[in-house]
């Protein structure tokens, strides 16, 4: 889309004319109360003392403005009058200031409604604009992104599930909580937000594509249609109690929920969509439960005063989306004659979409300073929420190997770093056997967050993470599977290699610059990417340099009893014969993982991403494995044969290696001494050792990060 040109604005044109409508019919028509005029930008008035002038980029589409189209005046605010701006949240860009707290080129939050331009008297009339955090910039890939997290997660929309949850409900582990109208805004954060709190979340939803998702993407435990539930569905769903209910619809539902309140529970009044779509609405006939179980109810209105003073809700917020344990869940529609549309169909039956419904005025890829178009080129995936583990900002592509398969990848830019001369970096990860290629997108995240505090040269755009599975593995053996296609049985060195190599080469044949390659594997992964360099060393691709995480064939070829089964080998074949048994819910998933000593250090927003590997989720709430048991126990168990002894093969190594070894696994002596007795002097060899177990990929991502960062910089 191209930037807009000249002013425009969309004023109230008449009100809505409402009746009792059904709830399927509800929306149709309120796109017509609205016109789109144009302005003269330049005839705006010069600026006063106090005042500022934006550009605004991207507004908050929600349905509490239909409150605001009517006659009455809610206790909060006026109603929008006849011929007036359409009120509405959202982002703008300060583009001329006379008032201290703000300055040119600032990010700003607030009222700032439906028009392209405007100029503001902060704090008067009750009018408050917030800075935006500028830490944000950081984070993200491009742009965007970063307007849907502060249109989102940093917005009173994420504020609202914040204090619903964590500070009025107060949210500990293993609480009941419902979630109404989950599929929304403030809905698919709250879910975020009590999933990492551990609790045991029931949603609710308008549709089975909304139910479906939210158990497949959010990890929900309980989802139900509140359109088509009965009422005895609804009390076996909220058995044997709730603990925490965050309402956003009213209703039906709702009144149901008081039944099964808990002693002393909480209830969070933070919507009512049903009281938005008719004008008849129904009272509750159950709240003499709220003072038979002593529970207490509290509406949540956040407003600018709020924001402003919840600095621990906000800091709490930043460092949850700065782990990648929230994320931002948004509607993207562009251009702003779009506004009426997308508001109308938060109203309609059979919307599918989910998350925050957000209007992008322009493409403003000059409305970050200090970052040019590079950064803002590449389009997000901000319109499709997250799926087992895939996070917005990463890119997903197929690719077809030299074997004619599937091979299944995710990419991440990180903007902003030095330039190599016009040569692109592409750091390749590889997982080891049994554990999804998504667990690198918490090495990923926190490498970009050490990339980007680096401070800025020339270039942009001259790194990409690129994780991936194997042929044999997680989504490329889905893929490859659901083709028909004929592949190898069981998991070799050389099908490793030649998946490695594929990639390599198709990801430097496709790129419009010259590549350099930084490998990093764990495991078994370390292995292949150790002989994978060598193989590479004839190519036209450079290798920079090779990191291996634990390399497990490195400590079988050099263990002084190589024909002894490692202790690694029999930890893992225990914990895998034991994570394969199926479970009654995700919340014993997790503890029986956590029982376990390979997955005690684990992050718990790692080992959700390996449940959600592992499993799929039935519609009773059990866990079903996914993969078989005897598979995987046939690669370890077959390690030692499938991978040829490397340590002659190091005599030729091509480039600097970084060791990483977890010293509470068996794996460090031996791989030190293969190396230490083989490795040239002319090589560069670095060692560091982290405190964990061998799977240090899901227990320590962070420390991972840290030292590949360091060992890239020596490069």
């Amino acid at each position: 889309m191209q930037p807009i040109v000249g002013g425009q604005r969309i004023t109230l044109a008449k009100r809505e004319a409402r009746n009792g409508q059904s709830d399927g019919d509800s929306g149709n028509q309120l796109a017509s109360l609205f016109t789109l005029e144009s302005f003269d930008v330049d005839a705006l008035p010069t600026l006063k003392k106090g005042e500022i002038r934006c550009r605004i980029l991207c507004l908050n589409i929600e349905p509490a403005l239909r409150a605001w189209l009517t006659t009455a005046a809610v206790a909060y605010a006026d109603a929008v009058r006849v011929g007036d701006v359409i009120r509405s949240a959202g982002v703008a860009l300060v583009t001329e200031s006379r008032c201290p707290k703000f300055r040119a080129g600032d990010h700003v939050y607030g009222l700032v409604g439906w028009q392209s331009h405007a100029i503001f008297q902060v704090a008067a009339d009750g009018q408050r604009l917030l800075l935006c955090d500028t830490r944000i910039q950081r984070q993200v890939q491009n742009y965007e992104e970063a307007l849907a997290v502060w249109s989102s997660i940093l917005s009173h929309t994420g504020l609202t599930a914040y204090l619903g949850l964590v500070d009025f409900g107060r949210i500990q582990r293993g609480h009941r909580v419902l979630i109404t109208n989950a599929a929304g805004g403030v809905g698919t954060i709250a879910v975020q937000i009590a999933k990492l709190k551990g609790a045991h979340v029931v949603a609710t939803a308008g549709s089975d594509a909304k139910i479906k998702w939210l158990k497949d993407v959010l990890g929900v435990d309980v989802a139900l249609d509140y359109k088509t539930v009965t009422n005895a569905d609804l009390r076996r769903a909220f058995n044997p109690g709730l603990d925490i209910i965050l309402d956003n619809a009213g209703g039906r539902v709702l009144d149901q929920a008081l039944l099964a309140l808990s002693p002393g529970a909480r209830v969070a009044l933070s919507g009512f969509m049903t009281a938005y779509k008719s004008t008849e609405t129904r009272g509750l006939t159950n709240m003499y439960r709220v003072i038979e179980t002593s529970s207490t109810v509290q509406g949540l209105l956040v407003t600018g005063e709020m924001m402003e003073s919840h600095t621990k809700a906000k800091e709490d917020l930043y460092e949850w989306f700065r782990q990648g344990a929230l994320r931002p869940i948004v509607n993207v529609r562009r251009g702003l004659e779009q506004s009426p549309l997308c508001f109308q169909s938060l109203f309609q039956s059979g919307r599918e979409s989910v998350g925050k419904s957000i209007v992008l005025l322009d493409d403003a890829s000059d409305s970050l300073p200090g970052h040019n178009a590079p950064w803002s080129a590449a389009k997000p995936t901000i319109n499709r929420p997250f799926r087992d583990g895939v996070q917005d900002g990463v890119k997903e592509t197929v690719i077809t190997n030299s074997r004619e398969r599937s091979i299944h990848l995710l990419t991440r830019l990180i903007p902003s770093i030095s330039s190599r001369g016009g040569r692109q970096i592409i750091v390749l990860f590889i997982h080891g056997t049994g554990l999804p290629k998504e667990l690198w997108l918490h090495v990923i995240n926190r490498l970009s967050e050490n990339v980007m505090a680096t401070p800025n040269a020339q270039g942009q755009n001259d790194i990409a993470c690129v994780c991936f599975d194997m042929s044999r593995m997680g989504e490329s053996n889905r893929l490859n599977r659901q083709d028909g296609r004929s592949i190898e049985e069981g998991q070799t060195h050389e099908i490793w290699q030649a998946d490695i190599i594929d990639v390599v080469h198709d990801i430097a044949s496709r790129s419009s610059e010259t590549c350099d390659f930084i490998l990093v594997g764990h495991s078994a992964g370390s292995t292949a990417v150790l002989e994978s360099a060598i193989k590479l060393t004839n190519s036209n691709v450079k290798v920079l340099g090779v990191v291996a995480i634990d390399p497990t064939a490195l400590a079988a070829a050099s263990s002084p009893a190589a024909s002894a089964e490692p202790r690694y080998v029999k930890a893992l074949k225990s914990s895998t014969a034991r994570r394969r048994d199926n479970f009654p819910s995700t919340d014993i998933a997790r503890k029986a993982y956590k029982s376990m000593p390979l997955f005690r250090h684990w992050k718990d927003s790692q080992l959700e991403i390996l449940i959600r590997f592992a499993f799929t989720q039935q519609g009773d709430g059990s866990l079903q494995s996914k993969t078989s048991r005897e598979t995987e126990m046939d690669v370890y168990e077959n390690w030692n044969k499938a991978f040829p002894v490397l340590s002659d093969r190091f005599r030729a190594f091509p480039c600097p290696l970084l060791l990483i070894s977890a010293t509470q696994s068996d794996i460090f002596p031996h791989a030190l001494a293969c190396l230490a007795a083989n490795q040239p002097s002319a090589i560069d060899v670095y060692l560091q050792t982290i405190d964990a177990d061998h799977l240090v990929i899901g227990s320590h991502p962070d420390e991972l990060a840290d030292h590949i960062y360091h060992f890239m910089q020596k490069l």
